[in-house]
């Protein structure tokens, strides 16, 4: 059986494989790499699968508020879901 073109370009192709991760919302990543049924190492779900990113659209405001020693915290109902889906899409 042979690996469909997009497997083949995660699998063997890093820039091509950056540049998906990068562009990507991390629920569209889980989601994508469920269906074509290939994972992603530790150091990429560190860096590319942030419950913030799936949050908020601009994450470089967050960063900015970092920057002065500012605490985000985030919580409700739909929180658990929101983890458990990129956990488990």
């Amino acid at each position: 059986m042979s690996l469909s073109p997009l497997k083949n370009l995660l699998l063997y192709v890093i820039l091509y494989r950056r540049v998906f991760l990068e562009t990507l919302r991390p629920f569209d990543i889980t989601n994508l790499l469920a269906v074509i049924r290939c994972e992603i190492i530790p150091s990429e779900r560190e860096r590319y699968i942030n419950i913030m990113d799936d949050i908020f659209n601009n994450t470089g405001d967050l960063a900015l508020i970092k920057t002065f020693s500012i605490t985000i915290r985030i919580f409700g109902s739909d929180l658990e879901v929101i983890k458990e889906r990129l956990r488990n899409p």
